[in-house]
């Protein structure tokens, strides 16, 4: 009668390293999991910012180049086009200024190849400096996922240790002590 009661506390003590694995993989691995999943929806999230504020500063520069060509049009013409031209090149430098919100004491000067630089580079700076506070918030977050992902993994470690002695323990119960 010992060796039935003792094998049957060996059944039960490894059903209960199996549930107790279930328990594991399936709750606590799964909260990692949902949080490792939402940290890197935010990551990529701030990774596609990080694209965009980089072809945004392209754009400037495309923007910059192109004024400074329509400037250098304008010294050399003399007719009615010339005032047209400078009303395109101040609408232009409005809407970088506006975009990217910065001071608009730049355009009270007398439309220049200075100012048209003077506003691209602030544009440009501003657009680096975005970059580079997104890009910390980005490293910020992906340091968090490391201590989840360690979690996990011991998590998972246990988790198989406790199913293998579990199986082991259901099994020794045919076994003749």
């Amino acid at each position: 009668m010992n060796r039935l009661s003792t094998s049957w506390i060996l059944v039960i003590i490894g059903i209960t390293f199996n549930i107790g694995s279930a328990i594991i993989t399936h709750y606590y691995i799964g909260l990692n999991n949902q949080a490792l999943n939402e940290l890197e929806l935010k990551a990529n999230q701030l990774e596609t910012m990080i694209d965009s504020a980089w072809r945004n500063k392209t754009e400037i520069e495309r923007k910059q180049e192109f004024l400074l060509l329509l400037m250098t049009r304008i010294q050399n013409e003399t007719d009615n086009s010339v005032v047209k031209i400078k009303e395109q090149i101040v609408l232009q430098l409005e809407a970088i200024l506006s975009q990217h919100r910065l001071s608009t004491e730049a355009l009270t000067e007398i439309i220049s190849f200075g100012t048209i630089n003077t506003i691209s580079e602030q544009a440009k700076q501003k657009i680096i400096n975005d970059i580079n506070d997104t890009y910390l918030e980005k490293v910020e977050i992906d340091s968090l996922q490391l201590p989840l992902k360690e979690q996990n993994s011991l998590l998972l470690t246990v988790a198989i240790f406790l199913q293998i002695t579990g199986l082991i323990l259901v099994l020794a119960r045919d076994m003749r002590f």
